[in-house]
């Protein structure tokens, strides 16, 4: 599901560059595809006085007959009240924009943690937004002058493995922030943040209270997703793993009372994660999956697919387990896919740090120092380190897997529910910090949550504080001393040393990224600094770049043509 909206910045009379825009006047064009899945609200949808594009899935606490016309008339009514702050009151997976006909006036907008998302480019002409970074590549080719490599976010991607702020690979291109509209009236633009985590006003709640409200707010964001399924009359997919997140989602919706569910785990054969899983899953007698990552044929089956997924926005290996698990099942019996998605962030605070701010931290390459971002932009604004890790680590990187789910149903995670993680991120972080109002709200109200290990420890989340501090330590320990240890969640050096077949794969993969890249001399550097350290993320990282730049038609014929 995409679309493609243009918007005339000079009103005349000229005709349609494009006839295939399903929708147009003389103001804007629009171009859209729907493929017709469910669980979906998208629609495009129009009146005398208002056009309505909305692309996800939209929560409501009431069953709806006709969602369709529910959410055109709903919106707008939204949008007359609150004007370009209407998203907030919004819940879900969405993105879209609504066309005010008689003002001539348009809101383009992304969710609150843009799970759905939103790219734009402006010209001397035109202003075009898409949900689909490839779309919007496709229709604008011919301003070359502005389409071209973005060194530095290229520099982003081979360093960090995601993007900073609303940087892509493409100069003059650029991702709506979460939680933000843009209006775009008289030829003018304006930015609009409805929904900021950053500076929240602090809640004064004694420690108790806080945990009771915890599992208030949590339920709620529950409900929000499981219920959604009930009434597509769907079954109910959960990722599931040896973290506390994932178990947190499938415990408290059997608490709830969900049932007819399937649990779905990707990990090595025999790894805490798939041991865990499925004691998890026998206990709750749900159906379970187990997807064996063994050989790491994920990581070289088709990773322009991968790239072309998230949009060169991010490491390609973070979706490429998705694409399999996606390409493997039988998604139209399921609702949304329900994940624990950076519940250790939000509950458990591991982005929690005294640490001024760093953008030089929580990077995926061996290598630091070699991009340059500017927080000096009219709403780009961070109040911490952990909410600049929260935004560019977590959303922009860890959220990769949703582009790839989205290809056949929605993803989500009652841990970025909105209300949730205003909540959490306002509570005084001594509450949150190394997970202490997370397993003292298990103790409280899910003790089930704590009978099984948690695979960051190898120990139940209520051990002493002291043996999980001993038992950390030795983890540490044993990853330095056994490099190339095949338990962990992503092997990759392992399958490197081991795995014939994947090290081929690779170093072929490898060479021929390289190869090209190293040619354009203002990578050179920092491709020679990844290849100096014999990592197999390094690798990796560079044949994200180089698929994602194929993927976007950003090299020319010369770069390619000998590879």
């Amino acid at each position: 599901m995409n679309f493609l909206l243009q918007i005339r910045k000079k009103i005349d009379n000229i005709e349609m560059a494009y006839k295939n825009f399903k929708v147009s006047n003389k103001e804007i064009s629009i171009d859209y595809h729907f493929d017709g899945r469910k669980p979906s609200d998208s629609f495009c949808k129009s009146n005398s006085d208002y056009i309505i594009l909305v692309i996800g899935v939209l929560f409501e606490d009431e069953k709806i007959q006709n969602r369709e016309d529910y959410y055109f008339f709903k919106i707008i009514e939204m949008y007359k009240k609150h004007d370009a702050d209407f998203p907030n009151f919004l819940r879900g997976c969405f993105c879209g924009f609504i066309y005010d006909v008689k003002k001539m006036t348009t809101i383009v907008f992304t969710d609150h943690s843009s799970c759905r998302r939103v790219f734009y480019f402006e010209n001397d002409k035109y202003l075009y937004f898409s949900s689909d970074i490839s779309k919007l590549r496709s229709f604008t080719k011919f301003d070359e002058n502005n389409l071209t490599i973005d060194i530095n976010g290229s520099k982003m991607l081979l360093q960090n493995g995601y993007m900073l702020g609303d940087t892509t690979i493409i100069k003059n291109v650029k991702k709506l922030l979460p939680g933000t509209s843009v209006k775009y009236k008289a030829a003018k633009k304006a930015f609009n943040v409805f929904y900021d985590l950053n500076f929240l006003p602090p809640c004064d709640m004694v420690y108790s209270d806080a945990i009771d409200e915890m599992e208030k707010f949590f339920s709620r964001a529950v409900r929000r997703e499981f219920n959604r399924d009930l009434l597509d009359q769907k079954s109910h997919l959960i990722t599931l793993s040896g973290g506390l997140d994932s178990r947190a989602t499938r415990i408290i919706s059997k608490d709830l009372g969900y049932n007819k569910v399937t649990n779905i785990t990707m990990s090595q054969s025999g790894y805490l994660d798939y041991t865990i899983a499925l004691d998890i899953s026998n206990r709750l007698n749900d159906d379970f999956i187990f997807f064996s990552l063994d050989n790491g044929k994920f990581l070289y089956n088709d990773i322009l697919q991968s790239c072309k997924n998230n949009g060169g926005t991010a490491l390609y290996n973070g979706n490429a387990h998705i694409d399999y698990m996606i390409d493997n099942i039988n998604s139209e019996q399921f609702g949304i896919l329900h994940t624990g998605m950076i519940g250790d962030v939000v509950a458990g605070g591991s982005y929690i740090t005294t640490d001024r701010i760093d953008f030089s931290k929580g990077l995926y390459s061996t290598i630091k120092g070699f991009c340059d971002f500017d927080v000096n932009t009219d709403y780009i604004n961070y109040s911490s380190q952990e909410m600049n890790l929260l935004y560019n680590r977590g959303i922009n990187g860890a959220f990769n897997g949703l582009y790839s789910t989205q290809r056949t149903m929605e993803a989500y995670s009652p841990f970025i529910d909105p209300d949730f993680m205003y909540f959490m991120f306002s509570l005084p972080r001594d509450y949150v910090k190394d997970s202490k109002i997370y397993i003292d709200w298990m103790k409280k109200y899910h003790r089930t949550m704590l009978d099984f290990k948690w695979e960051k420890t190898s120990l139940r989340p209520s051990a002493n504080k002291n043996i999980v501090f001993c038992s950390r330590i030795y983890k540490a320990i044993y990853r330095r001393v056994f490099k190339h240890n095949k338990k962990s969640m992503n092997p990759y050096d392992y399958w490197f040393k081991n795995k014939l077949e994947f090290k081929k794969e690779i170093e072929y993969e490898y060479n021929k990224a390289y190869t090209v890249l190293v040619e354009n001399e203002e990578l050179k550097t920092v491709l020679n600094e990844l290849n100096k350290r014999d990592k197999t993320i390094n690798k990796l990282l560079v044949i994200s770049l180089y698929y994602s730049l194929l993927n976007l038609d950003l090299f020319y014929s010369k770069d390619v043509e000998n590879v």
